[in-house]
């Protein structure tokens, strides 16, 4: 972009390019960017930006940036899985944790030293016996 500097068409080619230019002066530059390399250079290289600007405004991501984010969805999905499964695991340990608890309970609740009943008489054998536990 340093020719811009050297050359007076230079600042006229952004005015060029997005039609603000009258008929005569347009004409000119027109000509002058068909002759010029550098001109023609800068001319397009604000074209690719301005392609650039548009898609991003229409909201049509470049394709580089559309499998980015379809890769990033993938991913997502896939971490969804994965949450959902370690989920489930977790539900099913608690559910086997609950279950021989429950069953640790009720085998021993019915054993002499929780009486007959089968409940949960811990304070009875805390008040029966109130050093209980203590060498452990």
């Amino acid at each position: 972009m340093n020719s811009e500097m050297h050359c007076k068409f230079g600042e006229l080619l952004k005015a060029w390019l997005d039609g603000e230019l009258d008929a005569r002066r347009a004409a000119e530059v027109e000509l002058h960017t068909a002759s010029c390399e550098a001109c023609k250079e800068i001319a397009e290289d604000y074209r690719r930006i301005s392609r650039c600007l548009n898609a991003v405004s229409q909201d049509v991501p470049p394709p580089a940036t559309a499998r980015i984010l379809e890769r990033t969805r993938l991913l997502g999905r896939e971490e969804e899985r994965v949450i959902r499964t370690l989920q489930r695991v977790a539900a099913l340990a608690a559910a086997v944790l609950i279950l021989s608890v429950g069953t640790l309970v009720l085998l021993n609740g019915t054993s002499p030293e929780f009486g007959a009943s089968g409940r949960d008489n811990v304070m009875e054998i805390v008040l029966r016996e109130p050093h209980w536990g203590e060498d452990i």
